[in-house]
């Protein structure tokens, strides 16, 4: 009998579209708009990071899996469709539940909107635009170049090998740091986990990518941020919690021709709610923000459900699958 797995979001029909089209000949697809709660027999969950099921209510998956999982004896697999997992109620999740990602799927996007930022630093692109409106045409002050310099990549994956990968196209030569020891063609030099520092040191801009764990948590603190070049670029598109906030703050003041652009924030907003971050930092001006939409294009979301979806369906079928997550990680 075919395996059943238990949509637990609301999905219009191009997301439906795109998960019968990868899943709908080799499983039983359940809908939470159609089965408020998951059936008994669920073997595999498709989950997306902020709704849960309930007829499409708002609940948080983490509420949901938490109230779920311990409940449904055959189930085998939680397909995320984030690529981020640290929302989840890891110590809920039963031991033999696989839980699987969706690392990379936004990759193409983001890498883009990382050298939006990196260029309107180094472009000088808004002071230069504000010059302008106020009469002041300087052709005299010279802007960066990229090429020559050097892109340091804080966690290799997906998104890092797109980033490395267009780094290359402006002639900038790539660091890149990773636990796996694993990299491609785009790195020119690779680092193990301890040689932060050294990573560090040697980086004209800093591109964290990271997850955020047990592991990588706070790992960038007042101590690694102080081994780093005075005029050095941070660009973070991971998790906000890698940086130690204050810290980085801190940092941001006392060394002003140090630049950061983030586009992920460690008290984001929930709905429709104002955001009111701890620290003005986008009161500063080496300070370049966004609101967590590195990856957010047009269509972006049934791409991302598709991915997720294929990926679920190699499990499903034994072949090769990717993105399992450790759960040592976070528990």
């Amino acid at each position: 009998m075919a395996a059943r797995v238990y949509v637990a979001f609301p999905v219009g029909s191009e997301v439906r579209g795109a998960i019968t089209s990868e899943l709908g000949s080799i499983c039983e697809l359940v809908y939470s708009s159609e089965a408020p709660n998951p059936p008994e027999d669920t073997e595999a969950m498709l989950v997306a990071y902020s709704s849960g099921s309930g007829g499409g209510d708002s609940r948080p998956t983490g509420v949901f899996l938490s109230e779920w999982t311990n409940r449904l004896p055959k189930l085998r697999v939680i397909q995320t469709v984030s690529a981020g997992v640290d929302g989840l109620p890891f110590d809920s999740i039963p031991e033999g539940v696989v839980v699987l990602s969706n690392a990379g799927a936004y990759a193409e996007p983001m890498a883009e909107h990382v050298f939006a930022m990196i260029l309107y630093f180094y472009k000088e692109l808004q002071s230069n635009h504000q010059l302008l409106k106020r009469g002041v045409f300087n052709q005299k002050t010279p802007t960066e170049e990229l090429a020559g310099k050097v892109l340091g990549i804080l966690g290799y994956g997906g998104i890092g090998r797109a980033v490395a990968k267009r780094a290359k196209c402006f002639g900038m030569s790539v660091h890149a740091l990773n636990r796996s020891g694993n990299a491609d063609a785009y790195v020119d030099r690779l680092f193990g986990s301890s040689a932060l520092k050294e990573f560090l040191s040697g980086v004209d801009i800093l591109l964290i990518t990271l997850p955020l764990t047990k592991r990588t948590a706070g790992m960038i603190n007042r101590e690694a941020l102080g081994v780093m070049k005075d005029d050095a670029l941070l660009v973070n598109v991971g998790r906000a919690g890698v940086i130690v906030e204050e810290d980085l703050y801190n940092h941001l003041l006392s060394h002003p021709r140090f630049r950061a652009a983030i586009d992920v924030w460690w008290d984001e907003p929930k709905g429709d709610s104002a955001f009111r971050p701890r620290y003005p930092f986008l009161e500063l001006p080496n300070v370049l923000g966004s609101p967590h939409n590195s990856g957010v294009v047009k269509n972006f979301f049934p791409r991302a459900v598709r991915s997720a979806a294929r990926n679920l369906a190699a499990f499903l079928e034994g072949k090769n699958y990717k993105n399992v997550v450790s759960r040592e990680d976070y528990v």
